[in-house]
């Protein structure tokens, strides 16, 4: 009794999950690819400078493998995270106030009557009554129409904002590339070598042998 019902229903918002989980995931592959993109044409700055600055592409390094393992955390976290129903509910009734609270009602109060408990104040005939009406309502929405896109429209024109320039770069310098990886991989492979001085005092002193001598050392570099 009620079970098709509600088997829809529940249909309906575990698809809604999983449009909202896509989206998510899209938007963190954006990002991840914006950020790859930025910091592939920071390292044609960061070569430049590392002359003035022997640290910039240590620097350089740390900062890109942070973001990157930041956004990649990120984009998987929002693809494998548990969504529960009562979240889905509250959001699409949020985004279609037609609904009011028929569905998280119908979500919370089904099992209760299948369950065949008689709690007071709980009518199994309303309740199948508030279903196959949420049921009826749900026909008329399309779940495209209740995902908001607008972030990730925006971080998809961000992304085509920073292909361009790169794609310029590439052609223009196709060298670029294998110097960023390479800054990023060998970040200390640039360092200036320093030599070390060691000054010893006394120099040229002739000993008897078995005698004590007190020799100091001075390093420098």
């Amino acid at each position: 009794m009620g079970e098709e019902d509600y088997r829809e229903v529940a249909s309906f918002i575990q698809g809604f999950v999983h449009r909202a989980k896509w989206v998510k995931g899209a938007e963190g592959l954006c990002l991840f690819g914006a950020a790859v993109l930025l910091l592939f044409a920071l390292g044609l700055g960061v070569d430049q400078i590392k002359a003035l600055f022997p640290y910039a592409p240590l620097v350089y390094s740390l900062l890109a493998s942070t973001s990157v393992l930041i956004l990649a955390v990120w984009t998987l976290y929002q693809c494998v995270r548990k969504i529960s129903k009562e979240w889905a509910a509250r959001t699409i009734e949020e985004r279609f106030p037609a609904l009011r609270n028929n569905l998280i009602n119908s979500l919370q109060l089904y099992p209760r009557i299948a369950q065949g408990r008689n709690e007071p104040g709980l009518s199994v005939s309303m309740v199948l009554a508030l279903l196959r009406g949420t049921r009826q309502q749900l026909k008329d929405i399309k779940i495209a129409d209740l995902m908001n896109t607008r972030r990730l429209y925006a971080q998809v024109r961000l992304l085509g904002f920073l292909l361009v320039p790169v794609i310029g770069l590439v052609l223009f310098n196709p060298s670029f590339v294998g110097d960023s990886i390479s800054l990023l991989i060998h970040p200390l492979k640039d360092l200036p070598l320093y030599e070390t001085f060691i000054d010893v005092t006394p120099k040229g002193i002739r000993i008897v042998r078995g005698s004590a001598v007190t020799v100091q050392a001075d390093t420098t570099g």
